[in-house]
């Protein structure tokens, strides 16, 4: 029976196993306001409880304006559309210099990296996504997985073997499983 409004690094965890959002309406005002449904599955969440869900004062709609995700037992719902970029790479250490942003399910070889290919120095991966860095535009040679699982990844000095070596790059959403 209320209404939240979430804005800037924030979180909102709901514990209850059956109607935990009875009468109420969140409302995410930024991408990185997250809503967890510790004990509703992601099926439940999207059928049954994004409509009492705003996204910038919109409905939130699956893989429209909201993901919707496995997050151990439950959900989580992201305010994030397909056509969110998740990864912010930089030509300098510590986030300086030239930056560009990438796209999830994109496989970024030498020629999509552009000026970015064998530049890359540092990087900031979006709360809910992994990025694969390698150093051929195959995905070969020496590679490294990022996570940014529970906040934030921000690196900014990479590996000396892909420091300036770097030639491909993807970047998929991650999932909170339970095993």
């Amino acid at each position: 029976n209320t209404t939240v409004t979430m804005s800037g690094v924030s979180e909102l965890h709901l514990t209850a196993t059956a109607a935990p959002l009875t009468n109420c309406i969140i409302h995410l005002y930024s991408p990185n306001s997250f809503l967890f449904l510790e004990k509703i599955k992601p099926s439940i969440t999207a059928s049954t409880y994004l409509s009492q869900v705003r996204v910038n004062g919109q409905s939130a709609v699956l893989n429209s304006n909201v993901r919707v995700v496995q997050y151990a037992d439950g959900a989580v719902v992201l305010p994030h559309s397909p056509a969110f970029q998740p990864l912010q790479v930089f030509t300098g250490e510590n986030f300086t210099g030239q930056s560009a942003y990438l796209s999830q399910y994109t496989a970024y070889n030498t020629a999509l990296l552009g000026p970015m290919a064998s530049s890359i120095r540092s990087f900031i991966l979006k709360r809910g996504y992994t990025a694969t860095f390698a150093q051929n535009e195959t995905g070969t040679g020496y590679s490294k997985n990022y996570v940014a699982q529970d906040c934030d990844l921000e690196i900014g000095v990479l590996p000396t073997k892909l420091k300036d070596r770097i030639n491909f790059v993807r970047v998929f959403p991650w999932r909170w499983v339970s095993k």
